[in-house]
C-alpha cells in the first residue's frame, strides 16, 4: 500500500539510511543495521520499542543517530528500554536508569545510579579504584 511505502521511506529518512532502501540486510554495516531494525520500529508505528545493546560494533556517527533518535521517538511518547553495558552513553540516552545484578539494585536518575559507589555494589571495588567510570 502507497502508506506502508510513505512509512518506510519516513522511516529510513529518520534513521539517515535512504541511499540504502534498495539494498538487502546483510549489506549494510553493523551501524546501519541497528539503524535498520529503529526504522523498522518506527515504520511500524511502534509504541514499544526494546532494544539490547543498541551501541554494540557500531560507529560513533550511528550512536549519535540512534541516540537522537530515541530521544525524539521518547519525547514523542514512546516507551524505550534499552540494555546496555555502554555507561558513558546512558546519561544522553535516558531519563531513568536501573542497576542490575541478578536483582534491581538501584533505579533513578542516571547520574544517580552511575555514581562510583553504585556501580561498586554490581561490578566490585575495583570500579571505585580506576576511575573510569
Amino acid at each position: 500500500k502507497k502508506a506502508d511505502h510513505d512509512a518506510v521511506d519516513h522511516a529510513l529518512e529518520r534513521v539517515e539510511l535512504t541511499e540504502y532502501a534498495d539494498r538487502q540486510i546483510g549489506q549494510l554495516s553493523g551501524g546501519q543495521k541497528k539503524r535498520a531494525f529503529v526504522a523498522r520500529g518506527i515504520a511500524q508505528g511502534a509504541s514499544i520499542l526494546l532494544l539490547d545493546e543498541p551501541f554494540a560494533g557500531v560507529d560513533k556517527r550511528s550512536e549519535a543517530t540512534i541516540t537522537r533518535l530515541l530521544r525524539e521517538l521518547a519525547d514523542d511518547g514512546a516507551t524505550i528500554l534499552v540494555s546496555t553495558h555502554d555507561l558513558h552513553a546512558l546519561p544522553a540516552l535516558a531519563d531513568e536508569a536501573v542497576l542490575l545484578m541478578r536483582r534491581v539494585l538501584i533505579h533513578g536518575d542516571p547520574d544517580e545510579v552511575l555514581r562510583p559507589d553504585n556501580l561498586a555494589l554490581a561490578f566490585g571495588l575495583d570500579v571505585l579504584n580506576r576511575g573510569d567510570n
